[in-house]
């Protein structure tokens, strides 16, 4: 079995035992990343939760972040996040962070759902709840 690789190490489609003879050949010659592997060498999720890191796939880190938070009114957090990191509050659009640390002030009460993303790491969500001192 082959799994294709993107160019960033996103396994992104796999062709099944047999490999047609010669299919290597002409990946190989359209530039194309792939990894060999026995059908039950393929872990469970392999298009969601792996990458290829020098050549073999490993598991995608995870954001160091909570899942919620709750900040009383005229509190503050901060969270550290990659260089790169998109932030999208609710089902809003993303936005990429201007440097590696995310703000996030109690200014009144609210609930909210923030999605962080930044290839290769898994996409985290936290829900935020800011309330009455």
């Amino acid at each position: 079995m082959l799994v294709l690789i993107a160019p960033e190490g996103r396994p992104y489609a796999t062709v099944s035992d047999p490999v047609p003879a010669g299919y290597q050949d002409f990946l190989t010659g359209e530039g194309m990343q792939f990894l060999e592997l026995a059908t039950e060498d393929l872990p469970d999720e392999v298009f969601f939760k792996y990458h290829l890191v020098e050549g073999s796939l490993q598991a995608r880190p995870t954001f160091q972040v909570p899942d919620t938070i709750g900040l009383p009114i005229g509190e503050a957090t901060v969270l550290n996040l990659p260089a790169g990191t998109t932030v999208a509050v609710d089902n809003g659009e993303p936005v990429l962070l201007e440097d590696s640390s995310l703000e996030i002030e109690g200014e009144m009460p609210a609930n909210y759902t923030l999605r962080i993303s930044n290839w290769p790491y898994l996409d985290a969500q936290i829900e935020v709840t800011i309330h009455e001192a």
